[in-house]
């Protein structure tokens, strides 16, 4: 997994670079490793906590994560160009030290939409934040009934 690391934070690294979108590292890092997901969340050492509404999403991800670096607190979130599947992969790659000694304590994810959400069912976060979800934005993705089911679906998987 080592090695797998390094060329994605390279990748990432070159994209920021280039001032490009980081998703293709996390296009990288599915390739490299069909379970990345998995041995991602293991670097987090006490929660991941999943952000998601139509408003108010950036904003309280930077809180979190402020609130638990006043703490003493490891913490990290995903900016929010990064909030669908491969950005959140890449910006997990990002984040994560590739040393398994230094482990976030908490990883604070914005996510986009509840299609993204259901990809991220394996992750099985602490804590779901929903903000809002209003009607208008979630008929831009698909139906808001499809969403609606999307979200109930995943809470379903984890406990």
């Amino acid at each position: 997994m080592f090695i797998k690391i390094i060329l994605c934070k390279l990748a990432i690294r070159l994209a920021r670079l280039l001032d490009r979108d980081i998703s293709g590292a996390g296009r990288l890092a599915e390739t490299l490793d069909g379970n990345i997901l998995k041995k991602l969340r293991t670097r987090v050492r006490k929660d991941l906590i999943l952000v998601l509404g139509t408003n108010g999403k950036t904003t309280t991800k930077r809180l979190l994560v402020e609130i638990f670096r006043k703490e003493g607190l490891r913490a990290a979130g995903n900016s929010h160009s990064t909030s669908e599947y491969y950005g959140i992969l890449a910006s997990m790659m990002e984040k994560i030290s590739i040393l398994r000694k230094n482990k976030l304590d908490y990883l604070i994810l914005e996510v986009k939409d509840l299609e993204t959400l259901a990809l991220l069912a394996e992750l099985k976060p602490g804590y779901i934040i929903a903000t809002n979800l209003f009607r208008e934005q979630l008929v831009r993705q698909s139906s808001y009934e499809h969403q609606l089911a999307a979200l109930s679906d995943y809470l379903k998987t984890i406990p």
